[in-house]
């Protein structure tokens, strides 16, 4: 640790070194725990152990650096809601540090896990601080995890027979860009794309590129070009186009007549599709689509859909903002209208009319 950290003044960046150096060389077993399974020597010898092995080895190095960090003994979301945080009743632990009155929640069992951005099993109401140090034992509540956002760009152009061929852009922050990494990793990528195709509607995907997908910290970038074969239906001399084609929502998630439990997304979300068209020459809007603004009661969420033209180029925006991770049950019927209502709008066609001479 005193190597680690040498050149490091501030007390953040030795905690990121720290907790980079952990994630490193101890692998989660798989096994929760409040307890030592292994203890620190065996764990670092081993380089695995359960949750408790690694995360009170994170807080005892983090300790051993100067900063103040204790361990946060919690129950995990599979484990139950700690309405009372009892030790018996919570099942791991995380580390819990504070560097200038800011407080960090650290969790080294996950290849993908970061500073604030726990694995999503963590996130459970409250968990209890363990100080033996200043002899202080305290429930803290465990933040909501930083709205995750994923900006997308489809860049098109449309072919008077229907052919559609254009370029992918996305961009993904925190539990979005969390979610892909684990998805992604240790897959064929020939097996990955096919299922990417067909999940697509059919396009045919070229020049297929990700950054950043092997580390656990900063924006997942993916990019990629489409091609799609009369992607867009033809009749009587007019074209008709869903904007966002593959993207657009088309199935409600929620399906069941009741509900009898909270809905958990996991995190709050931002969601954005910016779509860029370029019309085929000699047809003409025959059709366009009115923007659209819909709130979820109490901005607990909205969507915003937006059309634009300027020439034979069209700009559609879709945006969805959930602004809670967790919805009561007696939300379940407000979510199911407003999913209903998204994908009645990014499926509501745009028709193009060919200009007769």
């Amino acid at each position: 640790i005193t190597n680690l950290i040498s050149d490091k003044a501030l007390s953040l960046d030795k905690m990121k070194a720290i907790f980079g150096y952990v994630k490193a060389n101890i692998k989660h077993n798989g096994n929760y725990g409040k307890y030592f399974q292994k203890g620190i020597k065996k764990a670092l010898e081993e380089k695995k152990g359960n949750s408790a092995d690694i995360n009170l080895t994170l807080v005892s190095m983090l300790r051993y650096a100067g900063l103040d960090a204790n361990p946060l003994v919690i129950s995990t979301k599979d484990n139950g809601t700690p309405v009372f945080p009892t030790l018996d009743k919570l099942n791991s632990v995380v580390a819990y540090v504070v560097i200038d009155d800011k407080k960090y929640f650290l969790d080294a069992t996950d290849e993908f896990s970061d500073i604030n951005i726990l694995p999503i099993n963590d996130y459970n109401w409250l968990g209890l601080l363990v100080n033996n140090n200043e002899m202080v034992w305290d429930r803290i509540t465990i933040p909501s995890p930083a709205k995750a956002i994923k900006q997308t760009s489809l860049d098109y152009t449309v072919a008077d027979n229907g052919d559609v061929e254009g370029a992918y852009s996305s961009k993904r922050l925190n539990h979005h860009a969390y979610q892909f990494r684990h998805s992604y990793k240790d897959q064929d990528l020939d097996t990955y794309l096919t299922n990417l195709e067909n999940n697509y509607l059919g396009i045919e995907i070229s020049n297929y590129e990700t950054t950043n997908t092997n580390s656990y910290e900063g924006a997942v970038n993916e990019s990629f070009n489409f091609y799609q074969e009369e992607a867009i239906a033809i009749n009587d001399n007019k074209l008709v186009i869903s904007p966002l084609l593959f993207l657009k929502l088309e199935e409600n998630p929620f399906k069941s007549e009741e509900r009898k439990y909270p809905i958990d997304f996991g995190f709050s979300s931002k969601d954005m599709i910016i779509c860029k068209v370029t019309l085929p020459e000699g047809f003409k809007l025959y059709t366009s689509i009115a923007p659209a603004v819909i709130s979820l009661p109490d901005n607990k969420g909205t969507f915003t859909y937006s059309f634009q033209q300027l020439g034979n180029k069209l700009m559609v925006t879709s945006i969805v903002d959930f602004k809670k991770a967790t919805y009561s049950a007696q939300d379940y019927f407000i979510l199911k209208e407003f999913f209903k209502q998204i994908i009645l709008k990014q499926t509501e066609p745009i028709i193009l009319e060919k200009v007769q001479k």
